[in-house]
């Protein structure tokens, strides 16, 4: 239904609409062969001048890495929506993500949740 939602809107729209801190589904680049894409969970990060996402894999994996950060499922970790599934974000798997390959938003992770993820990346060892 969402997805449906997505086709019909413009570009503009759809920009509008995901921002930093947003968990959604998206056509992410395969680790072993970047050219094909799967639609999985991610984390948004960031975006860049024209307008792609930077966004962070995320697995149902369980992943007891010093570079993975888990995410419980529910709302605990969610200002909106919530977590299907207990996940890890992988830290290491980021990818530009261009706008048209997001499929739906998922949920928007409270801020202080989003902070401590984004310290990671300046103080891997949590």
């Amino acid at each position: 239904e969402r997805a449906y939602f997505l086709e019909r809107i413009t570009q503009e729209e759809r920009d509008a609409i995901f921002s930093t801190s947003d968990v959604v589904f998206a056509r992410y680049p395969r680790e072993e062969t970047p050219s094909i894409k799967d639609s999985r969970p991610c984390l948004i990060l960031g975006s860049n001048d024209r307008g792609d996402f930077l966004a962070v894999k995320m697995t149902s994996t369980s992943l007891d890495r010093v570079w993975a950060y888990q995410i419980p499922k529910g709302a605990v970790c969610a200002s909106k929506g919530s977590i299907k599934y207990d996940s890890w974000l992988n830290l290491n798997r980021r990818e530009w993500i261009p706008p048209e390959d997001i499929v739906f938003w998922c949920a928007t992770l409270k801020p202080e949740v989003f902070s401590d993820i984004l310290s990671r990346f300046k103080h891997p060892e949590g």
